[in-house]
Formats: C-alpha cells, structure tokens, sequence
C-alpha cells in the first residue's frame, strides 16, 4: 500500500530562503494564519510550482490561451510571508498527485482555489473516491 503522507506544516519561508530543499511529483497545501487557503498539485517541481505562489507573476497567456486551459494564477507576492505555511506530499505518479489535489480541493474547499473547487461535480467526486481507493493509498493519513 502506498500511504499518503503530507510533511508537518513548516514556514514557507526561513527569512528570506526557501523552506522547501527537495522537488519532484507530489501535492501541497498553503496556509494562511492556520487556515488552508490553497491546493496544488506538480507533475515535476513541487518546489517551483509551490513557491511561484510567493513571487510576483506575470500572467503572459492570450486571452484564449486562458480560457482553454482555465488555470487560476493565485499569489501571494506582497503579503507577509510569515503568516503562510505550506504541507507537501510527495507522489510516485502525476495521475496520484492529481487524485490526491482533486480529494484535498473537495474536502478541505480552500478559498483560493474557486476555479478548481467549481470544476468538480459529484460524479468526478465519486470517481475520485473509487480511484483512491483503487490505489490503495491510505486516505486516512491525508491532513484533515
């Protein structure tokens, strides 16, 4: 059984340096003041996908480009990096981390991630569970 465990919640930030060292696959959750604000998911650098939420981003996308893909950019450049933490688990597949992204959005709702919480429906909801289970990942060791 592979068991899905998420790091303790830890800063984002050491003064002005990364908490995070280690990248690859896997799923994290932004704290703010205790409370989930964000889920997301990488298919290969957890710690730049992570941390790119902290830094100033510049959007390049055509208008069509954003509405195909329909991807949220949420930052929090300019805000006090001491009131954020972050959790991350890391997967051995990028289908797992998106399994495990989908279940985290779902249950926990966090505010920042509308987009991606208004795309799921009760039958991707009941498909996300029967593949949680399929895997076998111990849905029990999930943060919530």
């Amino acid at each position: 059984m592979d068991k899905i465990k998420f790091t303790k919640k830890v800063p984002a930030y050491t003064g002005a340096a990364c908490t995070l060292k280690q990248t690859g696959c896997g799923c994290y959750i932004i704290y703010k003041d205790a409370k989930p604000v964000y889920v997301g998911m990488s298919r290969t650098d957890l710690k730049k996908t992570l941390y790119r939420h902290f830094q100033e981003w510049n959007d390049r996308r055509t208008d069509w480009t954003r509405k195909k893909e329909n991807i949220e950019r949420v930052t929090y450049f300019g805000q006090d990096k001491g009131r954020f933490k972050i959790s991350v688990c890391w997967c051995k597949t990028p289908r797992l981390a998106a399994i495990v992204e989908s279940h985290l959005i779902f249950t926990l709702k966090p505010k920042d991630n509308s987009n991606k919480l208004l795309g799921i429906d009760q039958e991707e909801t009941a498909e996300i569970k029967k593949e949680i289970f399929k895997q076998d990942i111990g849905i029990n060791d999930l943060p919530f």
